[in-house]
């Protein structure tokens, strides 16, 4: 069975500096999910939806829209988008 971790990165926070909806990031450490310190003080339901988007980009999906599609196929649930105050076109479910 795969292993996926979730961890703090540094990278990821320097990019949600520079744009407020980027919370998590995949691809640059193998099994593991990059989020900011701010992802743990999200709602639960945007943290949710964050974490089945990068799911769908380790699961191999490659755009943004593929993402969300890959992960809704592969869990049963379905991630959606939200503008809200903490960024706008974030994925919930």
């Amino acid at each position: 069975m795969l292993k996926i971790r979730i961890k703090h990165c540094k990278d990821v926070d320097r990019d949600h500096t520079q744009s407020i909806r980027q919370y998590a990031h995949v691809g640059h450490k193998p099994n593991v999910i990059c989020v900011t310190k701010a992802f743990y003080k999200l709602p639960s339901k945007i943290r949710a939806g964050l974490i089945l988007h990068e799911l769908g980009h380790l699961a191999g999906a490659d755009g943004e829209q593929q993402a969300d599609r890959l992960a809704s196929k592969l869990f049963g649930i379905k991630v959606k988008r939200i503008n809200s105050r903490y960024g706008r076109n974030l994925e919930t479910i």
